[in-house]
């Protein structure tokens, strides 16, 4: 299914999850979190581009879901890092 025509904002980027997950734990709750993601939209003039696989603090992600898929709008000093191929 295509991504859909999303315009974000400056220095927000838009994220689709990955189906891996990450977790961390707390004293009285364990956290899931979708932390690593493929880059679907960024802002004009933004070095990132679509298709990137990232690695990104989503703790104040937006997330929603449009046609049965997965997003997530997070802050450009979100992301932590890019995983590359290594050949």
């Amino acid at each position: 299914m295509p991504t859909p025509k999303i315009q974000v904002k400056p220095c927000r980027i838009l994220i689709q999850p990955s189906n891996e997950t990450s977790s961390f734990a707390t004293e009285t709750k364990k956290y899931d979190r979708h932390a690593i993601g493929t880059v679907q939209g960024v802002y004009i003039g933004c070095s990132m581009k679509p298709g990137d696989q990232v690695i990104y603090d989503d703790s104040n992600a937006i997330e929603f879901s449009m046609n049965g898929v997965s997003y997530e709008i997070v802050n450009v000093e979100d992301i932590a890092a890019f995983i590359q191929e290594v050949e």
